[in-house]
């Protein structure tokens, strides 16, 4: 069993929302608010909360202000991003693509790729370890 306790003093952002020991609820909407609640938030252009990371599976809730620019690497891991809130663009060698409010981008291939946000925007990064083959 995981000390739900525990986990909220060590990670404040979790909804410690325990259903057994293999499953997790984590509130969106609630998380949304405390990241830009957070003094790296007030501070700078971009915030990140990683709120779930396992051998397999890592969930990272991500703010960045308006022109916030990240560059990734190429990882070879099979990777969705979720836009919460906001617009930006996404960008590969060969493609731009303007992510709105409730679309899904998903990523199966090893390019290099990088995002500006258009607005003020939170989405949710979830990274599984390999690819799609």
């Amino acid at each position: 069993m995981i000390n739900t306790e525990l986990a909220s003093k060590e990670h404040p952002f979790y909804l410690d929302t325990l259903m057994a020991d293999s499953l997790l609820v984590f509130d969106l909407p609630s998380l949304m608010v405390k990241i830009k609640q957070a003094e790296t938030w007030q501070m700078g252009e971009r915030n990140a909360i990683t709120i779930l990371k396992s051998d397999k599976l890592r969930l990272v809730l991500m703010a960045l202000r308006k022109g916030a620019e990240i560059n990734f690497c190429q990882s070879g891991n099979l990777f969705s991003l979720q836009l919460l809130e906001g617009k930006l663009m996404f960008h590969t060698e060969n493609k731009e693509i303007m992510l709105e409010q409730g679309h899904i981008l998903t990523l199966h291939e090893n390019l290099e790729h990088s995002l500006v946000a258009i607005s003020e925007t939170i989405f949710l990064l979830t990274i599984g370890n390999g690819s799609i083959d």
